[in-house]
């Protein structure tokens, strides 16, 4: 039954010949995952007039910083230095408080 399966998604390949390999990886967890991964994903039908997914469906995930944005933020570039000068503000109006209440203090 597979092998009718291979045949017909590669028809100019011809029949399966690597059997050998097909044994040896067989078993191997890698494979296993791999083929869990698909039996588990959401196809999304293409316009066909099937069922397709809305993009509200997929839902928002962050995505992680990558390789080159995080290089910026380690050498003190980018979006790092941008969260720096909002904590100096952060800083100076704390500091303008403390100074307030400590005049307000020294008043009384």
């Amino acid at each position: 039954m597979a092998n009718q399966f291979y045949v017909d998604d590669y028809p100019k390949e011809g029949p399966f010949t690597v059997y050998h390999c097909w044994k040896v990886l067989l078993d191997e967890p890698k494979w296993h995952a791999i083929l869990e991964d698909l039996e588990n994903s959401i196809k999304c039908a293409l316009d066909d007039g099937g069922d397709t997914m809305e993009q509200e469906d997929i839902g928002d995930k962050e995505r992680p910083i990558g390789r080159n944005e995080a290089k910026k933020q380690c050498s003190g570039k980018g979006k790092a230095k941008d969260d720096d000068d909002s904590l100096h503000e952060d800083m100076k109006k704390y500091m303008d408080i403390q100074a307030a209440a400590i005049k307000r203090h020294e008043e009384f």
